[in-house]
């Protein structure tokens, strides 16, 4: 046990980057190293915490084990534990001051949108959907495109900002696709648009006004209105609630938020006040932050060893985490494709649950 402890320090003195400001490729390195040493304490804690679960049943001096049994010591919580505790309900406490109430929907995730891609796309070579599939209606969830957003023709897909990622839903990631999927059915898109000054002299309209298009449900999808159920109606014993309604105090003080990401974090289909508090309780909004004790990067502080599939899937590595739109993208991939959704980021600790 005492070689492990000390297996663990050694390494921790090895955390701390290089002093003195590092080139890209320098910062690269050095985060990677410190991914694989996290890693190293990680699989070291898991043996410390074996050891301390079958040290009484071993007996001592049999070779295995370097130190008698002792008596376990009480848990002490620290009084200033940096990540300020709920109340009984959950909101969030002093010393961040008066709360206000913030309300939001979390769209469907992968799970339902794969049993929609499933019935509206899937073929012999894609079994589980298409999200390939050309042709008018296109991509995994079969939204319509035409056009281009600028031109007076337009589909589906460029009405609700689909070429923000891609021209096609057929050449956009099945994450995007989703995103935009979410915003047709619950979240709407809006921008600002730019007309040709000549054009709108002519007409005489603005040259710049607010395009806002409200989301208009779910059931254009015929699969979602013939057997699959609304994600905010299911009917069916056993079907989880796709759309889940939550209710949150957060500080009404502007200084506990990263505004500067707001648009970042509403464009991918996050809960802008949320995610904006908790990039500055994990980061104060930094988003080249790497943690000391906690593993994590950026913004969010987010562990890359644990959601590798979702780097690959994103083709992302640890040192894009400390790009602002690369780490709410991630935010948002660990939010619609695990399990764990928000209270991956600490939400079920912090605040109330869902409604």
């Amino acid at each position: 046990m005492r070689f492990i402890r000390a297996y663990i320090s050694n390494i921790m003195e090895d955390l701390s980057l290089p002093a003195g400001r590092l080139s890209p490729s320098q910062r690269k390195a050095a985060l990677e190293r410190r991914a694989f040493l996290l890693r190293r304490i990680r699989l070291a804690v898991s043996s410390v915490l074996l050891l301390s679960i079958l040290q009484p049943t071993i007996a001592y001096g049999s070779g295995f084990l370097m130190e008698p049994p002792r008596a376990a010591s009480p848990v002490v919580l620290p009084t200033d534990y940096p990540v300020v505790l709920p109340d009984i309900v959950g909101s969030v406490k002093e010393p961040y001051g008066p709360t206000y109430t913030y309300t939001f929907k979390l769209a469907p995730d992968y799970a339902y949108w794969d049993r929609v891609a499933y019935c509206e796309t899937r073929n012999n070579e894609n079994p589980n959907g298409n999200w390939k599939n050309s042709g008018r209606f296109a991509g995994g969830l079969g939204i319509m495109t035409d056009g281009t957003f600028s031109s007076s023709k337009k589909g589906t897909w460029e009405r609700w900002g689909g070429e923000q990622f891609a021209p096609r839903p057929d050449e956009a990631s099945k994450f995007d696709q989703i995103i935009v999927a979410n915003r047709i059915g619950l979240y709407g898109w809006t921008t600002w648009v730019n007309r040709d000054p000549d054009v709108a002299a002519r007409k005489g309209v603005p040259v710049t006004y607010f395009y806002d298009k409200h989301p208009v449900g779910f059931t254009g999808w015929g699969c979602v209105k013939g057997t699959i159920k609304s994600p905010d109606k299911q009917t069916k014993k056993g079907e989880k609630d796709y759309v889940m309604k939550h209710s949150v105090q957060l500080p009404t003080n502007p200084q506990y938020y990263c505004p500067e990401i707001e648009p970042l974090l509403t464009k991918y289909g996050l809960p802008a006040k949320l995610f904006s508090h908790i990039a500055w309780l994990q980061s104060k909004c930094n988003s080249e932050y790497i943690g000391e004790d906690i593993p994590g990067v950026g913004l969010f502080g987010i562990d890359a060893s644990q959601y590798m599939v979702g780097m690959s899937e994103m083709g992302y590595d640890l040192f894009d985490m400390i790009e602002p739109e690369k780490a709410v993208r991630m935010a948002a991939w660990i939010v619609y494709a695990t399990p764990e959704r928000i209270n991956a980021f600490g939400y079920d600790f912090i605040y109330r649950k869902h409604l």
